[in-house]
């Protein structure tokens, strides 16, 4: 049976509330370690210490250790307080930060609508597009202009306020790998071929977004084997090409 608390706001919180009001905040024992509450805004109570857990990051999003097994935070939050008549396998981030567990911030998705979702909001988009993107695309250009020029990696990384390093991602590991200088070596950038020959664009336009054919999939909402036997012609699809279509076309 899920419990409610009210919680008064304190002064150390960054929102403040009229002197008196109180918010309430749900929270719930976590099924399977029921030593442990779970509040809807993501925060864990331990009921044998008495005291809330804190977080540790995993690869970018946040785990909790409850009975010294490391759990993944979101889906905790998700299980707890978000409903999933339709049983979907993941948990997405609604405004694209991994680290925001507000109940508010999350949903059940499939894989593909994960996929679709991320790549919509731009963070499995190249360049300055990428969420995490510290330079523009004209600033790598630029850059791109003083590395084939000679010009030292440590010195165009003070010029531009990068960290030290950052440099050596784009060399060594092509990135941004659609920006492409005459005489700097870029193995990964061809000529755009038109949209015509869907076929081609499209094994393009993988290379040239750095995105695998089974994440493409997961977007468009098809099988990666049957997309995979669609671009090698193997076994060509009307309805992938279709698909195909509307996404690169929309």
């Amino acid at each position: 049976m899920k419990m409610y608390h009210e919680a008064i706001v304190t002064k150390k919180e960054s929102f403040t509330l009229p002197k008196g009001m109180r918010l309430l905040c749900r929270h719930t024992r976590i099924k399977g370690h029921e030593n442990y509450s779970i509040y809807d805004d993501g925060r864990v109570y331990s009921h044998v210490s008495n005291k809330f857990l804190k977080t540790c990051p995993l690869h970018g999003y946040l785990t909790v250790n409850l009975n010294r097994k490391s759990m993944l935070h979101h889906r905790l939050v998700a299980q707890a307080f978000i409903k999933n008549p339709e049983l979907k396998p993941e948990v997405n981030h609604i405004d694209g930060v991994k680290t925001n567990n507000h109940w508010t911030n999350l949903e059940w998705s499939t894989r593909s609508e994960n996929a679709k979702h991320a790549f919509d909001i731009g963070l499995s988009r190249p360049g300055e597009h990428h969420f995490r993107a510290k330079v523009t695309d004209a600033q790598m250009t630029d850059i791109k202009m003083r590395l084939k020029a000679g010009q030292r990696q440590a010195d165009i990384e003070e010029h531009f306020g990068l960290r030290g390093g950052y440099l050596k991602y784009v060399v060594s590991r092509n990135g941004w790998s659609h920006i492409s200088i005459d005489g700097l070596h870029n193995p990964y950038m061809e000529p755009e071929p038109c949209k015509k020959n869907l076929i081609a664009y499209t094994k393009w336009w993988l290379k040239t977004e750095r995105i695998s054919q089974q994440n493409l999939a997961r977007i468009i909402g098809v099988n990666g084997k049957t997309l995979n036997s669609h671009l090698t012609g193997r076994k060509v699809s009307p309805s992938i090409h279709k698909k195909l279509s509307d996404f690169f076309n929309k």
